[in-house]
């Protein structure tokens, strides 16, 4: 009778000791591996982070290929028209400026509404690609969490950490001594 121990009456079973010696070692090798994921799951996050915070000054108008596109345009614009100005005779040069002005003025505003325009587009684009970037981090987030008690609870499974032959069965074994103390366990 290898199970029986009398002076460690309460004590686990060597199999018992075994499977929570196995439970205790697997715990160890999943929390290694989910340290290793935190860390990588951290890393991405700040990737995601920086990512957002382009979204958010292109979003804000800060980050703007537009304004951008409006800007070189107008100098490329302005140095035609001076060009335009400067160019012929010197007894036209006031009239070549004169049209010049009138079509830079023609071209600047189509430029600049075409430019507000695109950076209209441009920022709800970005607000909307910024919006999806936090929706989608903030469900990452949430499946990890929920994935991570899944995993702690299945870990568990059916061994309950603490508790010794004696806690298992000792209400059965005083209950079935009572019975037999008090003569309900008819013999007679």
């Amino acid at each position: 009778m290898s199970w029986y121990k009398p002076w460690t009456w309460a004590d686990e079973s060597d199999s018992q000791q075994g499977q929570r010696k196995e439970l205790r070692g697997e715990g160890l090798a999943s929390s290694n591996f989910a340290g290793q994921g935190e860390s990588g799951y951290g890393a991405l996050g700040a990737e995601a982070d920086t990512a957002r915070q382009g979204l958010r000054d292109q979003a804000s108008g800060k980050l703007s290929l537009s304004s951008e596109q409006l800007r070189q345009g107008l100098q490329q614009q302005q140095a035609q028209m001076q060009s335009m100005a400067a160019g012929g005779p010197a007894s036209s040069q006031p009239m070549n400026a004169r049209t010049a002005m009138l079509g830079a003025g023609r071209a600047s505003s189509a430029m600049a509404g075409n430019a507000a325009m695109a950076g209209i587009q441009e920022r709800s684009a970005a607000q909307k690609a910024l919006m999806d970037a936090i929706l989608g981090q903030r469900q990452q987030d949430m499946q990890v969490a929920l994935g991570s008690r899944q995993n702690a609870i299945a870990g568990y499974g059916g061994a309950t950490p603490g508790q010794s032959w004696m806690d298992k069965w000792g209400g059965a074994i005083m209950g079935g001594a009572g019975l037999l103390a008090g003569g309900g366990g008819g013999g007679k």
